[in-house]
């Protein structure tokens, strides 16, 4: 947000925008984008490793998703999964 501020500064006071600022901020934007996408999975993953070590497991038949929003359970054994 603050790249989009100081790039749309330069336009308002008639500074013309270099082509290495253009590049710069073109790249800084794809790797933005692709981290809110990439995050969120790798988070995810790290999480069910994490609890999976810990001697916990995963409740498919509890958890759910919706559009990107996720809700996973786990239980200390699988007879916990069954009894909710």
């Amino acid at each position: 947000m603050g790249l989009l501020t100081l790039l749309m500064a330069q336009e308002v006071r008639g500074q013309a925008i270099s082509t290495e600022t253009n590049r710069k901020a073109t790249r800084l934007a794809l790797l933005f984008l692709g981290v809110i996408f990439l995050f969120p999975v790798a988070a995810g993953y790290a999480v069910q490793y994490k609890v999976s070590r810990m001697g916990y497991v995963y409740c498919q038949d509890q958890s759910h998703q919706w559009l990107h929003a996720q809700t996973k359970v786990f239980a200390v054994n699988a007879t916990s999964c069954d009894s909710q």
